[in-house]
């Protein structure tokens, strides 16, 4: 993109679909893409954000996993939540694959301002053959160097049903930026 008056631009980033069955016709019923590294100053970003839909997914351990551990600063466990060969693709950074890299960029953004993490799971469908697509929200709070830091963002995964039962990430998506401003005071 050339903005107003600028220079050439280029953006490149990850994107999740999961497409839907309707009447015969592929649909697309959701999708979330992001920056593969932060955008130039004065990009715009939609920080509008209208009331989030309840949580009514259904992969809550995975989801109250990934927080207990990620504010803890477990980067290892977080990442055993993730296949061996998972690909994650986290908001304003190149996309990580394998658990190892997944788990070394994890603990980069923990030992930045001890960033405490709340997911909002808003829906699950389960696939055939033990997949699950996900898909909510999240909110990140941490000590900036200028004071608190709060982004917020939504996020899609492909789960994997493992053989105890339990679900790991396989795939994943997520974006994110500042946090709406608040309304003013009246």
């Amino acid at each position: 993109m050339t903005p107003p008056g600028g220079a050439a631009v280029n953006l490149s980033g990850n994107y999740l679909t999961a497409f839907r069955r309707d009447n015969g016709v592929w649909k697309i019923g959701a999708v979330v893409s992001n920056y593969d590294a932060p955008p130039p100053a004065g990009t715009p970003r939609d920080t509008t954000m209208t009331a989030p839909p309840p949580d009514a997914g259904t992969l809550k351990d995975l989801t109250a996993s990934y927080t207990e551990h990620y504010n803890l600063g477990h980067a290892s466990a977080v990442a055993n939540l993730y296949t061996d060969s998972a690909y994650s693709a986290f908001a304003d950074a190149p996309a990580k694959q394998g658990r190892a890299a997944i788990e070394g960029y994890l603990a980069e953004q923990m030992a930045q301002g001890s960033p405490q993490l709340t997911i909002h799971d808003v829906s699950t469908t389960e696939l055939p053959g033990g997949w699950a697509l996900d898909g909510g929200w999240y909110e990140v709070n941490a000590k900036g160097p200028n004071g608190p830091v709060r982004r917020i963002g939504v996020y899609m995964l492909l789960a994997q049903r493992q053989s105890d039962g339990s679900w790991k990430i396989h795939w994943a998506v997520n974006n994110g930026g500042p946090a709406p401003a608040a309304a003013p005071a009246k």
